[in-house]
This record gives structure tokens, sequence and C-alpha cells, in this order.
């Protein structure tokens, strides 16, 4: 079947002119894509039909769709694709929030005759959007819940994928999947391929979004949809369900099962479509807050339409011990730690560098002036062979802050607010490792998030980015949880990386110590969040070299098989991305693996 697969995968893209992808984007060959996982899921169809002789559960699910002088034509296709689904235990519930058109009126009367599992509601009075979906949650019967908007689409097995999800997750409340848009055309572009759930990320913006399955207890339990928050209605309900769940319940199934109609009016084409949407996200964004104790506020990103959380500090700062090993190289570390102190707002740190047997004279007499240099400014000698691991392992055992920051002794401080803003995020609930975002000197990505199983281990997310991109979906602007960000900018509590053994000495002495102190972390249950608002340059490497020698490979190569044989990072499936973006470079290109 593999060998069926790779050459129709040749054939396709030798007899499919490229125009019909997006050229050097995001999307790249979409389309061309799109007819290789259609043949695809041809292809095991058999595997498709049998899976159902495995389920134990065949709940309703309950689709909502509310309409008010909707587009007959578009209607038509979004009730069709309900009919045609390949489960059969459904139930629509069209809900008209009193609609004048006859046409339309006459249209959803006689709906219930193609189907019996079509129930059409006519509102007395409009309401709007969000008392016309409650009105389709109380109507409702099936043990789930889910929303159609009127003009958009769903994928023949969309229900058949989120039952057979609930099969395999039976505790789960609430189920999302990928989605895509329909042009003017009828085409599908911009595909949208999400992360597992991502708190974070959430914050930024609403990328749940379609296709959303709830258990219908839960939307009871919340009081459906709030009126005041049409325009992001749907923002604030989820948002209020998740509040009652634990982050294990919410199951994100990696397939475009939602085509989102990309037509005016709509949200999908611009958002500048219902700018009523930015005060009803603002304030159900600190709703979120005040329910939740968390101190913070919102600052709003005018060019991509976006929310990000400013979290404020407690009255008494934390003590953040800055760790920065580093043997000779004195200009390097110098542009590091006056930088530092130049232009650091946060004042409540000090600084704890690792002289790891320096013996440059312009080095050591550097290093002595520090003493006077600043008070906060402690030097510790090492004079071992270079071990990474165990230099911040020294560090972190002569810091007296409640607060570890592992730094580098290449990067170079220019924004005032990067400590504060780093302090802020990891204060918060479950938060357990921050990391920066960190440029080139020509202001070009090297650090924005770190991708397990890349190269066999890991690799940096949007390398080589410009630093002022937005990204794949805004996700290079956005703080959002990885599950890895790099050790030349890692803050983490002090307890925490004592809890987690901290670097691995042993082991990792030199490549993948971060890596591993991510997953160690994750593996408790907490989270790794990358912040693009802490930012600074990251001279990568340039006081340790490259791995040009016999020994440096041996020693290399082994950290690798370690990793592979500890974390199964060879196979591992990145939370924080997805099965179809390819991961063999961290780049969100499509995925057109034939397995």
């Amino acid at each position: 079947m593999i060998r069926l697969k790779q050459i129709l995968k040749k054939v396709i893209m030798k007899n499919f002119p490229s125009i019909l992808g997006s050229g050097n984007c995001f999307f790249d060959n979409y389309q061309l894509w799109l007819i290789f996982k259609r043949v695809i899921l041809f292809l095991n169809r058999r595997n498709l039909i049998s899976s159902t002789n495995h389920f134990t559960s065949f709940p309703k699910i309950s689709i909502i769709l509310p309409t008010y002088n909707s587009n007959l034509q578009f209607l038509r296709k979004a009730i069709d694709s309900v009919l045609t689904q390949n489960y059969p235990h459904w139930e629509l519930c069209v809900i008209d929030d009193c609609s004048n058109s006859s046409i339309l009126i006459q249209f959803l009367k006689e709906l219930s005759a193609l189907d019996s599992r079509i129930k059409v509601y006519f509102r007395l009075e409009n309401g709007h959007i969000s008392k016309a979906s409650n009105d389709g949650i109380k109507y409702s019967t099936g043990e789930y819940i889910s929303f159609l908007d009127h003009d958009d689409v769903l994928e023949r097995n969309a229900l058949f994928r989120v039952v057979e999800a609930i099969n395999k997750y039976p505790k789960a409340v609430l189920f999302y999947s990928d989605e895509d848009k329909l042009n003017r055309f009828g085409i599908r572009v911009s595909p949208h391929f999400k992360p597992d759930w991502n708190y974070d990320l959430f914050l930024g913006y609403n990328y749940l979004c379609h296709f959303v399955v709830i258990k219908k207890g839960y939307a009871d339990l919340v009081g459906g949809f709030r009126e005041g928050y049409e325009g992001a209605q749907d923002y604030d309900f989820l948002l209020r369900i998740i509040e009652k769940i634990d982050s294990s319940q919410i199951i994100h199934i990696p397939e475009i099962l939602y085509h989102w109609r990309m037509i005016k009016g709509s949200a999908s084409l611009n958002q500048d479509e219902k700018s009523y949407a930015k005060l009803a996200t603002e304030k159900l964004l600190m709703d979120h807050f005040n329910r939740l104790n968390i101190d913070a506020s919102l600052r709003f990103f005018e060019k991509e339409k976006l929310f990000q959380p400013v979290y404020f500090l407690p009255k008494k700062e934390p003590l953040v011990s800055i760790i920065i090993p580093t043997r000779d190289r004195y200009k390097l570390v110098k542009i590091c730690i006056e930088s530092l102190i130049k232009f650091t707002k946060y004042s409540k740190y000090e600084i704890i560098l690792i002289d790891n047997g320096s013996q440059e004279f312009e080095s050591l007499n550097y290093f002595d002036s520090l003493k006077t240099y600043d008070s906060r400014i402690k030097i510790v000698r090492h004079d071992r062979p270079f071990n990474f691991s165990e230099l911040n392992n020294i560090g972190a055992r002569n810091a007296k802050g409640d607060i570890l920051l592992l730094l580098n002794n290449d990067t170079e401080i220019f924004q005032p607010d990067w400590l504060t803003e780093m302090v802020s995020v990891q204060i918060q609930n479950n938060v357990g490792i921050v990391g920066a975002k960190l440029l080139y000197s020509d202001n070009l990505v090297q650090h924005a998030g770190v991708l397990i199983g890349t190269g066999g281990v890991a690799g940096q997310i949007n390398h080589l980015m410009p630093g002022n991109a937005s990204g794949y979906f805004n996700r290079a602007i956005i703080r959002q949880s990885f599950s890895a960000v790099t050790g030349a900018c890692l803050m983490i509590p002090s307890i925490l990386y004592q809890k987690v053994g901290g670097l691995n000495e042993e082991k990792l002495a030199v490549a993948f110590n971060d890596i591993d102190l991510c997953l160690k972390v994750k593996q408790l249950g907490l989270r790794v969040v990358w912040t693009p608002h802490a930012v600074m340059y990251h001279h990568e490497s340039l006081s340790r070299g490259q791995e040009d020698t016999l020994e440096k490979k041996k020693r290399f190569q082994s950290e690798v098989n370690y990793m592979i044989s500890t974390w199964s990072t060879d196979r591992y499936l990145d939370p924080a991305y997805n099965p179809n973006l390819n991961r063999s470079k961290a780049n969100f290109y499509l995925n057109w693996s034939v397995r």
C-alpha cells in the first residue's frame, strides 16, 4: 500500500500544473495535496468502514444551524453537507431568527419533509445569534451539540471522525477539528492546521473556531451563549466551558472537517467586517481573568486584530537569578552583561557568571572588574572540562532567587521589558518554563519555539523567518505553549529545577539538555510557554564553536541516541504542531508523507 501511495504522489506532482498550488507560502500546493489525500482516503476506505465495528458508543449529535435571511444557495449546500454525512445518528436543528424572506421561510417549512432528523423552529422576534443559538441548544435532544453557520459546509466524514474520537476518549467534553475556507469560486484555500489544546494560544484568539462538538450537559451548565458578546459569542461560550473542565477533556481531531465560506460580511474574509467583535472579545477575556482571579489587562495588536494578556507582577517581585556560563570570550560576555544591566527595566535580579576555566588575560581582568561594576554580579569559578549542564547546575546551587534564568553568554539585550514579560508569565498558574524570542544580528528568527521530532530530536520553529513576520496564522507573534524552548534563554522556578534534577550532566553534557528539561517539566503537567514579547539577539554558538571534531561528533550522536531512547523523539507527535504539517522542517509547510 505504501509503495502504491508513493507512486500516486509522483503521478499527481508530475501531471498537475503547479499553478493549482499557492506558490511559495504556507499553503504550498494545497490543491494538489487535497487530491493526494482524497485518493489516500479512498484507498483506506475499508479501514474507515471496519473501524465502526470497534465503536461501543453511537451518540446522537445535534447540529444547530441558525438562519436569518440566509442566501438560499449557500444554505442548501450547508444542509446537504449534513444530509450526506456518513454517520447517521444526528439531528439538525434549524433556528430561523425571524427572517422576512418569504422564499427562505417556504424553503425552511419544507425542510422537515426531506429527512425526519431535520427540525425547524421559527422565532417570533429577531434576537440575534446568541438567542437563536440558545434556542437551538434548548430544542436539541442529542448527547452532544455542534454548530454550523448557514453558509458553511461540513466535510462528509465530520461526524464520523468526532464519534470515533468520542469512543476513543469517552471522558472528553469538547472536540475540535482543523478547518479551511471556501473562496468565492468554491475552491478550498487557507487550511488551518491547528495544535492540540493550547491555552496560551487560545487567549490570543479563538483558534478552535470550527468544527466544535460539546457534551450538551456542559452547554447547559454554563447557560449557553451570553447576549452582549455578539461577534465573539462562540469565543465567550467556549472559554466558560473550558473553565469547567480539565485540559485532558479537550480533544483535537487533526483533520479538516469544516469549510468556512469567504463571503462579504463574513469574518472569514475580513475581520474588520465585524468591528464590534473587538469590544466583545476584550470584554469576554477580562471576564475570564476576573472569574479566575488572574491579575491582567489586555494589549491589542491593530494590524493582526489580536489581543494579548498583559500579566501584572505581584507587589513583592520575585528575585531572578540569571545564570551565564562562559569561558573567556570577554567581548561577548561584556555585551551580554552590560546590555542586560543597561536595558533591563526589571531590577530585582542577580547575575551568576560561571567561569569555566578562562585563561585569557583580558577575560580574567574583565571578570575581576565585574565584582565592583554591579553588586548584583557574582563570579563562580569552575575549572573542569566543558559541560553545559553541569555549569548551569552549579549556577543553580549558588542562586538565591525564587526563579532561575538560564542565559547564554552570546545573547544581547535591547528590549527593556523582556524580563518583566518573562517573570509575569512564569508566575501564572501551571506554567513550568518560559522561553523568549531570539533573533540573529540581521533580525531573522533564531528561536521562536521548538518542534520535537525534527532531525530525529528537535528543531527551531520558523527558523530564519523575518523577526517582525506574523507567521502561520499569527503564531510568530502570539504567546503560546510549546513542547520545548531553547536553553539559550530559559526561565524556571528554582524549586521546580531542583525537583526535576536540573540539566542532565551525565547524558546530555552539551546538546539537548534544554529539550530534556522541558519534556521533564511537561511530564509533570506543567506548561512550557514561549513569549514573542520578550525579544533579544542571540549570536548563536559563537562562544562554543561547531561540532567539527571526531570527539564532538561522537558525543553529539550519543546525545541524539539518548533523546530517542528516552523520549522517542524520532516518533514524537508534537502537540504544538499538527501531523498534516511537515515536521522535517518546522516551517508549517504541508506534510506529503504517504504513511
